[in-house]
């Protein structure tokens, strides 16, 4: 598409002609529409993908207009089901618009194919925090729970496909990501903090309590660097993010203090046979001072005719036993 200032043809008949003409370039045989929005429909897909920032998106939407339409299936019903732009659907909506201008394709029957397109449309459109990876991950999973492959199988057609596009993910990313999917929820936040899901996949080895004291010092060191950065305004924004070797730092030291406050917990000390063995009998002869009626001490009794010959025979193969 040829580059255009929309912001100062905004309005203008002939920026509405380029734009059109633009877009027939880029869409080749999809359609662009202005569609009700209330007959747009969510994608299942969709459905565990966190939505942050839609105010955000609402007021630059409000400020600079919707830059670019969303793309939607037409289900040939009269309604159309969303593939790419539930973001700016949403921020519409909130904005109290009642259409919205979308890129239409003929609806794809085959569930796989769907997934695929939606993979990446959203790996073209926005950018992915952990929440979204790990929801594309269980999507992808759901292809086969129903199999009798192994898990190790289960990742390369996982990771076959996801890997379509240059976003995709490889099988080892895949089994981190896995391993996230076990972790305390706060942990989930820590990429915004810039901590990659490799980083935040060894916290699986930690107790839950654990990875809750990981946050909290992630969360510190963060604040710190923040507030050093107010002393230095050229100082780039990414830089307040706390790095591998820091997080590393943070993550070795809590492993350190669990296994000093492990080792500083006294352990039990353990009962003798013989103890444990005057308590399993104490337990079985409380039973008899429980008889109450002459049913329960015919029973009793029998029960001890009985007891009183399998220790016989206990004895005798004790007096047997050579150590």
């Amino acid at each position: 598409m040829a580059n255009y200032d929309m912001k100062a043809l905004k309005g203008n008949a002939q920026a509405k002609n380029l734009l059109e003409k633009s877009m027939e370039a880029v869409t080749g045989t999809d359609k662009i529409v202005e569609i009700p929005i209330d007959k747009i429909l969510p994608n299942p897909f969709n459905a565990d993908i966190p939505m942050d920032d839609i105010d955000d998106l609402a007021q630059s939407i409000k400020e600079n207009g919707l830059l670019h339409e969303i793309t939607v299936y037409d289900m040939s019903n009269g309604t159309y089901q969303i593939l790419s732009g539930h973001r700016r659907l949403e921020a519409l909506k909130k904005n109290g618009a009642t259409t919205i201008p979308c890129r239409v394709r003929p609806y794809e029957n085959d569930e796989y194919k769907r997934f695929q397109q939606h993979f990446d449309a959203n790996a073209q459109t926005r950018d992915k925090d952990v929440r979204f990876k790990i929801a594309e991950f269980n999507h992808a999973m759901s292809f086969y729970k129903n199999s009798n492959m192994t898990e190790d199988e289960k990742m390369d057609h996982v990771s076959a496909l996801l890997s379509k596009n240059r976003t995709g993910y490889s099988k080892a990313q895949l089994y981190r990501l896995k391993a996230v999917t076990t972790l305390d929820p706060s942990v989930l936040t820590l990429d915004k903090y810039g901590i990659s899901v490799y980083s935040m996949s060894r916290a699986a080895n930690l107790s839950k309590e654990a990875q809750k004291e990981l946050v909290e010092r992630v969360k510190e060191l963060y604040l710190q660097k923040q507030m050093k950065s107010e002393d230095q305004p050229d100082k780039a924004l990414h830089e307040q993010n706390i790095t591998k070797n820091e997080f590393t730092s943070i993550f070795l030291q809590v492993s350190k203090d669990i296994d000093n406050k492990q080792a500083d917990t006294p352990k039990p000390i353990p009962r003798s046979f013989q103890t444990r063995l005057r308590e399993a009998q104490g337990k079985y002869l409380g039973w008899f001072d429980k008889v109450k009626t002459p049913e329960d001490k015919d029973i009793a009794l029998t029960e001890i005719e009985a007891l009183e010959k399998e220790l016989e025979e206990k004895k005798k193969m004790l007096n047997d036993m050579t150590f």
